[in-house]
């Protein structure tokens, strides 16, 4: 029987979870140099929606391939890491946008972040 750690990184090691995480990450260093999408606002939360809708089942399909090719394979186990995944990758779009932040002051990023979990996040 596997750890729970080791089912985690080969998760992280899959080529899904990586494309996924590529797109949020390119995603958000293109949308910094935008005019309307360089802070934590509502143009920002709803590219990072679209992109996450588009591309946020690749951890999932990910988390069941790699749930199928183990002995006690749990369907259980691997929604839970799927979802997790999806969303704790949608913590880097925002890290850069706030970093960002620091080049281009931001208006009000208490505001953005309620918008960012309205929108991308569901």
């Amino acid at each position: 029987m596997r750890s729970a750690a080791s089912g985690w990184r080969e998760l992280c090691a899959r080529r899904g979870t990586w494309a996924y995480v590529a797109a949020l990450t390119a995603l958000s260093a293109v949308a910094a140099f935008l005019p309307l999408a360089d802070h934590l606002g509502y143009e920002f939360c709803e590219m990072v929606a679209l992109c996450a809708g588009a591309w946020g089942a690749a951890p999932g399909i990910a988390a069941a391939r790699l749930e199928r090719s183990r002995d006690d394979s749990d369907a259980a186990r691997a929604l839970w890491r799927g979802a997790i995944a999806g969303v704790a990758a949608l913590a880097i779009p925002v890290a850069i946008i706030l970093l960002n932040g620091l080049r281009r002051p931001v208006c009000d990023p208490v505001g953005g972040l309620v918008l960012y979990l309205a929108l991308p996040v569901p």
